[in-house]
């Protein structure tokens, strides 16, 4: 549907440029305004649903940007402008009728960030839908995997919204190489599991990945 809204926007702002006129018209607004109670509709409708199936104490959001690489730039504006603004709301209210908590939570590198192992590679995910671990080979959908990792970020310390990207990448590297540290000590528990990850540090998977490029104390041994 989204598809067809930009496709239909996309076209009538090119035929009024090509007639010299100001994209903004009356056809054109009412347009936007139909894409936006599409919006309001369909994000009523999802939380909604949520709300009736789950009865959740709590909604752990991550801060989205509503963006899409498949959409025109010109979508994604109305989109980024449009569906915050209509889901915070909605959040809001959600939180006042019936006390559910909404936590927002930091965004940036939980796509590709493992839910299993914690290792951060941008090439886990490949293609877009699915994510597939490159160090320990956990697959599952990418959304999920994301969704995981922000229910464990709402409950952490240490990475609120504000952080940089740098400093959340340097956080998740260093819990990473912490938990592979402790796994090294305890071998004996887990000796397969721990056989499969090294096998694949020791094929230069850390020392090819760009994310630990500052940490070479850290690597001695694993690369």
């Amino acid at each position: 549907m989204l598809k067809k809204y930009d496709l239909l926007i996309i076209e009538l702002a090119a035929n009024r440029q090509q007639q010299w006129f100001r994209v903004r018209s009356r056809k054109y607004d009412r347009l936007v305004g139909n894409l936006r109670e599409y919006l309001k509709n369909e994000i009523n409708r999802v939380v909604n649903r949520i709300i009736t199936i789950y009865s959740p104490a709590e909604f752990v959001v991550e801060r989205l940007n509503f963006q899409n690489p498949n959409l025109s730039r010109r979508m994604n504006r109305l989109l980024s402008r449009f569906g915050k603004g209509i889901l915070k709301k909605k959040l809001s209210s959600l939180s006042e009728m019936y006390r559910i908590k909404i936590t927002e939570t930091n965004p940036v590198y939980s796509s590709q960030e493992c839910s299993v192992c914690g290792y951060v590679d941008k090439n886990n995910r490949k293609p877009q839908a699915v994510f597939r671990c490159k160090c320990c080979d956990k697959t599952i959908h990418a959304d999920v995997n994301a969704a995981r990792n922000h229910a464990a970020r709402s409950s952490g310390v240490g990475m609120n919204i504000y952080l940089t990207k740098q400093l959340v990448l340097g956080i998740v590297v260093q819990r990473f190489l912490h938990k592979l540290a402790l796994l090294g000590k305890h071998a004996d528990s887990d000796p397969e599991r721990l056989s499969k990850r090294c096998d694949s540090l020791a094929e230069g998977l850390l020392s090819d990945n760009p994310y630990f490029r500052g940490y070479p104390a850290q690597l001695k041994g694993f690369s």
